[in-house]
């Protein structure tokens, strides 16, 4: 398999190996190991990305491409506990490796959201305002730190799909034309 092989993947997709929805997006997604995704021969995917930096990367630029502002490794159909979110060249663009939420405030706010991998839909969800979060940034470095308002839903939402949830799950949907929600362009 090939980077220009992946693409974004969505409930509606198939998988044509075996002829049934992709479960990936359903999967818990084990730790991230740096010498098993860098390495190959670990699995199918091991030796595509030589770095983090590579693969933080093509997953920025996919997540712009998709018009998104945040993007997690499964959504890509790659099993890595990682996920993008942000905005690219300036400093506000996160790379976060094996994350977890430390803290989660007791405030809540319900907002719609939108998934890319869900398309055409927004869903009104629940979430902590601020959330205390760990994570290994793209050079390896453990961070702790604090994400409020925008950046502490998109933490959770993401955190989410590492965890096989999806928005519908835990809110309400409605048919809805999913807007941009990025501004790269």
């Amino acid at each position: 398999m090939k980077k220009s092989d992946l693409k974004l993947i969505t409930v509606d997709d198939i998988d044509p190996r075996s002829g049934i929805e992709t479960n990936i997006l359903r999967m818990t997604m084990p730790p991230f190991v740096d010498e098993e995704v860098f390495g190959k021969g670990f699995h199918e995917y091991g030796g595509m990305f030589q770095t983090r930096e590579e693969l933080f990367n093509f997953m920025m630029d996919k997540m712009i491409e998709y018009h998104g502002i945040g993007l997690s490794a499964p959504q890509m159909g790659l099993p890595f506990r990682m996920f993008v979110m942000g905005r690219k060249g300036f400093n506000h663009a996160f790379a976060c490796f094996n994350p977890k939420a430390l803290s989660v405030s007791e405030n809540r706010e319900e907002a719609d959201e939108s998934c890319l991998s869900i398309p055409g839909i927004k869903v009104l969800v629940d979430r902590a305002d601020s959330v205390y979060v760990q994570y290994s940034d793209v050079t390896g470095k453990q961070v702790e730190r604090m994400f409020t308002g925008i950046y502490a839903r998109i933490f959770q939402h993401e955190m989410n799909h590492l965890h096989g949830i999806l928005i519908t799950d835990i809110g309400e949907a409605r048919a809805e034309k999913r807007e941009t929600t990025n501004t790269y362009r």
